[in-house]
């Protein structure tokens, strides 16, 4: 029996497990002990960028055997599982475990209450490094967050106006949304509980270092946000971690 559901009505963080099949059909044809078969409209790469296969919301997923006993949302979630257990992420897994690592640090630091957005190429690949991941990029940082954002992972938009007075340059402003901090939360298992623990430290022994010129920037950023014709930008990527709030 073959089972049939569009992608799009599925829980991004579920689908997730499901990003190298969507991508790249002919390189994971399967899910565990089921062949897997991804319906898109868009062509997968290189004729077209796998975000765009990401976003299609009328892709459908065939699972194929599949009996009475087979839970779907259960496979994905066990497929899950396996990658955190083996600590073994790509760019997109290990991005969203660094970027949540970040966003909690910032708070319990103290810096501030709510969500902390990086900025632009520089800032992950400051993060990544501060954090101690060790890891070469395959993608460039924009590229991972925009095939973030059309998983439904994180918020991707260009740098908000009030925080610059100049003409608009492209930069942009990222960050998990509820759904990629859910995956981020199923992904901290096994070997990856142990490396993000490891992160946690280095990216909080950062802050703590770097403290007051933290507080002063988002001081600064707090008073601008008030005002009119501000350029923070230019300050905010200055910091060893460009972020805004």
């Amino acid at each position: 029996m073959t089972q049939t559901v569009r992608l799009a009505a599925m829980s991004p963080d579920l689908r997730f497990a499901l990003a190298g099949p969507i991508a790249y059909p002919a390189m994971f044809p399967r899910l565990g002990e089921v062949s897997v078969a991804i319906t898109s409209c868009v062509p997968a790469p290189p004729a077209a960028p796998a975000y765009l296969r990401y976003a299609d919301r009328d892709a459908t997923l065939a699972v194929d055997p599949v009996d009475e006993e087979f839970d779907l949302e259960e496979a994905l979630a066990g497929r899950i599982r396996a990658i955190g257990q083996s600590g073994k992420l790509d760019d997109l897994a290990l991005t969203v475990v660094v970027l949540d690592v970040v966003d909690s640090c910032f708070r319990e630091s103290g810096l501030l209450d709510g969500n902390i957005y990086l900025v632009d190429e520089p800032a992950l690949i400051a993060a990544l490094e501060i954090a101690g991941a060790g890891h070469v990029l395959c993608l460039d940082p924009v590229s991972i967050m925009r095939e973030l954002a059309a998983l439904e992972l994180a918020y991707l938009f260009p740098v908000a106006s009030k925080f610059r007075a100049g003409m608009y340059d492209g930069q942009v402003q990222y960050r998990l949304n509820g759904w990629g901090l859910t995956l981020a939360r199923r992904l901290a298992v096994g070997r990856t509980a142990e490396h993000a623990t490891g992160f946690r430290r280095m990216i909080g022994l950062h802050l703590a270092a770097e403290y007051q010129e933290y507080a002063l920037y988002l001081r600064k950023l707090d008073d601008g946000r008030r005002e009119s014709a501000t350029d923070l930008l230019f300050e905010t990527m200055l910091l060893p971690i460009p972020v805004l709030v």
